[in-house]
């Protein structure tokens, strides 16, 4: 790779099955859509991850080397059950979210968090009506955390998924 890239950074996406042959080497991830990954033969040398949308995964022989950083810490964000005042919606969602708090919900100082899996706070808004929506347009595909606090307060707290 030039330039700075990095493995992670780049990503093929492939219509239908794929097998890498014997002694590749290969950087990125792999997203084999709509088919299997046939083979990660003998030797391959794979700088990235493989996976499939549909289909099944197979390996003559892999060395797996999880590179797993030791430095992270925790959320920090509580898990609350059966605390359900508000419905997000569409999950997953596209250009918005939408926060309706169930009835008899009665919050104040009520705001919407959401968080990236590494915990950095993206979307911090307040809760004004019963039915609100937030613009998430300019968010990434991928998987978020929410809260909703009312008088700072986590009343509570899920998952989100961008398209």
């Amino acid at each position: 790779m030039i330039n700075g890239a990095q493995s992670k950074n780049v990503y093929w996406k492939i219509e239908g099955a794929v097998t890498i042959n014997n002694y590749s080497t290969f950087c990125g991830t792999i997203v084999c859509n709509n088919g299997a990954l046939g083979a990660i033969n003998t030797g391959v040398v794979l700088d990235g991850r493989a996976l499939t949308t549909n289909g099944a995964l197979t390996s003559t022989a892999i060395t797996a080397t999880p590179l797993i950083p030791t430095n992270c810490a925790d959320l920090d964000i509580p898990t609350l059950e059966n605390s359900e005042v508000a419905v997000l919606y569409p999950n997953p969602f596209n250009t918005t979210v939408t926060v309706e708090l169930a009835n008899g919900a009665a919050l104040t100082g009520a705001e919407l968090r959401i968080y990236t899996v590494l915990g950095e706070v993206i979307v911090l808004a307040p809760i004004i009506e019963e039915v609100s929506v937030f613009k998430t347009s300019d968010l990434p595909s991928g998987m978020y955390y929410y809260t909703i606090s009312s008088n700072t307060k986590v009343v509570q707290s899920g998952k989100l998924i961008a398209e």
